[in-house]
């Protein structure tokens, strides 16, 4: 192999590592969405579970407005928090994009030498 061979082929290596270093980011901050989003749905399921409880047990219902206000506070604060992680993962995808795009153009040209 020449010597041009050899470091187009270095590069495709560097390139295959950073490739799986962006996608490892992208896929850690997807899963802190996901817990985020499956933290909401078991919100809206106790604050549905709340109502239910407050319409057959009326005299719970000081208690029970506090707690759906609590909720409400909790949800607030996470449906914002993922509204901050969005431009990251967009961010995070064309990272990612663009080290899959440098890899598959390294992995090509040092196979056609």
């Amino acid at each position: 192999m020449s010597e041009k061979s050899n470091r187009l082929a270095a590069l495709a290596r560097l390139a295959q590592m950073q490739r799986e270093a962006e996608l490892a980011k992208l896929a850690a901050l997807t899963a802190r969405d996901c817990e985020m989003r499956d933290h909401l749905g078991m919100l809206e399921a106790q604050k549905q579970e709340t109502h239910a409880h407050l319409a057959t047990d009326p005299q719970a219902g000081l208690c029970a407005l506090g707690y759906l206000r609590l909720l409400s506070v909790e949800e607030r604060r996470i449906v914002a928090a993922r509204q901050l992680l969005q431009p990251e993962i967009a961010a995070r995808k064309a990272a990612a994009a663009r080290a899959l795009g440098r890899h598959d153009v390294l992995r090509k040209l040092a196979k056609t030498r």
